[in-house]
């Protein structure tokens, strides 16, 4: 409008679209989905993806083009830069005059280089950023602060992975011994540092050469000649830096004839898929490991959103509005290895919400399970919802089960409703995954989220905690406490936990103990 020009607005959801809307019901707000509607006729092998485009596609382009002034706005543009972006660099080949403004809370320094490059191909460099904590000294974020809740693995994922460790670290003594291939492991890394200038290791593979140095500072190798230690290599020796020598040290014995050697690679082999690699032609590649599948959906996570709950509920009392973010409502397919150790549901959405309802502290703050496909909770809460929702033009019913479950309404007609049930404080806690209760999705009055995601990328964890960020007009002092729980064992294993919270940080902006906006893990609080 301050421009003077004729404004577009595309969002990734018709959530997203219905807040531009009911911001200005004369602005034209679209979903890239209106106009990545592709032809089932056209050729899939076409370089062009505008060629694949549905006539109506092609017909909004067109009419795109004939708008004078156009200003084509893009909220939430990190979208683009893996699902549209190709098509949407195509339009704007089409749109030469039309000036373009990207919107997302996305940080530009966490992208990777392809999405950096189409970044800037799209949008050109950045106008404006601000990050959080700037966001919340100017008042149109709420304050928050960060928590990490550390718990341990049950009893029998602890007995799984003490079983695990202890033949991982036979295996690591085993590839020490220098009988065991043809050139033994510390060999081949005193051939490449004799044949190679350090400078030039750090370069070609610096992953190497940082698992090298840690060694090195552990005493288990010879500090290589020009190398000098820093911060990074001070840290204990983990399996990660393992595999970095293993890999380098089987690169040079793939092909070897030697009994011994292909002995080793095998061995090597049917160790890699537990913790979390595969050997390939390549050499190690990352998978994903049993053991973090294991530490992601461990029981004792359920539990410690139990606590954190009746914690935050003595604390606030009425005024809690707790979200609990889950990655799935039901089980999923675990390794075989983990059958006798890993409960069906655990990890999910559904295992949440049966632990909240059998604990009697958090029970009475009626916990609602909220998924595009189910609502479930105790009866009771059931019967207040299904009333409620009769003032909306709704009459869903009570379908009983193990957890009674409200049938006969959609998604889109039940979040809308079970938001402002929540938000009236019927129910002080909801339960859901990140696909339905994330982007888009308003609920002002949650100053409670406990995050049991394994979600590490920029965009999702921005998404996540803003969820909990949204200023309530009602109450102008809310604080939102922001929960990360994780799950940490003992032995060389047992930190894969501990390592996707530090990947789920890393580039998000928070204050630390002493008031500086700091990055990473250094911003949670004790």
């Amino acid at each position: 409008r301050a421009s003077g020009r004729n404004g577009v607005v595309f969002s990734p959801n018709t959530a997203i679209q219905a807040q531009w809307r009911k911001a200005d019901p004369n602005l034209r707000s679209l979903t890239y989905q209106s106009l990545a509607v592709f032809d089932s006729e056209a050729d899939d092998d076409e370089e062009s993806v505008i060629s694949r485009l549905h006539p109506n596609g092609l017909a909004l382009i067109a009419e795109l083009a004939d708008i004078p002034d156009l200003i084509l706005v893009l909220d939430e543009c990190h979208h683009l830069l893996h699902t549209w972006g190709k098509l949407l660099a195509e339009v704007l080949q089409r749109l030469p005059n039309a000036m373009v403004l990207g919107l997302t809370a996305t940080p530009v320094a966490a992208m990777t280089g392809p999405e950096t490059r189409l970044q800037t191909q799209l949008f050109g460099q950045v106008t404006y950023a601000a990050n959080i904590p700037e966001v919340v000294s100017e008042g149109d974020l709420a304050p928050f602060l960060e928590l990490p809740w550390l718990c341990k693995p049950t009893a029998a994922e602890s007995d799984w992975l003490a079983e695990h460790d202890i033949r991982t670290q036979e295996l690591v003594t085993h590839f020490s011994d220098p009988a065991v291939a043809s050139v033994s492991l510390y060999e081949s890394l005193h051939q490449l540092e004799s044949a190679n200038n350090w400078a030039d290791i750090c370069l070609a593979d610096p992953d190497l050469a940082d698992a090298v140095l840690r060694l090195a500072n552990a005493g288990l190798v010879e500090l290589p000649d020009g190398a000098v230690l820093r911060e990074r290599h001070r840290q204990a020796v983990d399996f990660a830096d393992w595999v970095q020598v293993i890999n380098h040290w089987l690169g040079g014995l793939a092909d070897s004839p030697d009994t011994r050697d292909q002995l080793l690679i095998e061995q090597v082999r049917q160790l890699l898929p537990s913790v979390g690699y595969r050997w390939t032609k390549r050499g190690i590649v990352r998978s994903v490991p049993t053991v973090d599948r294991l530490l992601a959906r461990s029981e004792s996570k359920a539990i410690a959103c139990c606590e954190i709950i009746r914690n935050e509920a003595n604390n606030l009392g009425p005024d809690l509005r707790a979200l609990v973010l889950c990655d799935f409502e039901l089980a999923t397919a675990i390794p075989a290895s983990l059958n006798q150790v890993v409960k069906p549901d655990s990890g999910s959405a559904t295992q949440a919400l049966k632990t909240l309802m059998a604990d009697s502290d958090t029970a009475v703050l009626s916990p609602l399970l909220v998924t595009s496909n189910t609502v479930s909770g105790a009866r009771e809460t059931l019967e207040k919802l299904a009333v409620f929702a009769q003032s909306y033009g709704y009459r869903p019913v009570i379908e009983d089960g193990e957890l009674p479950r409200l049938v006969g309404w959609r998604s889109q007609q039940w979040v809308g409703v079970i938001t402002d049930f929540f938000q009236a404080g019927h129910c002080q806690i909801l339960i859901g995954t990140r696909g339905l209760l994330g982007e888009g999705w308003d609920a002002h009055r949650i100053n409670c989220l406990v995050d049991l995601t394994s979600a590490t990328t920029a965009t999702a964890v921005v998404q996540l905690r803003g969820r909990a960020l949204r200023i309530d007009p009602q109450r102008l002092n809310k604080v939102a406490v922001i929960w990360s729980v994780t799950c940490v064992g003992a032995g060389i294993l047992a930190g894969a936990d501990w390592d996707r919270l530090v990947r789920k940080h890393h580039g998000y902006l928070g204050l630390d103990t002493f008031g500086d906006v700091v990055d990473g893990v250094a911003h949670l609080d004790e």
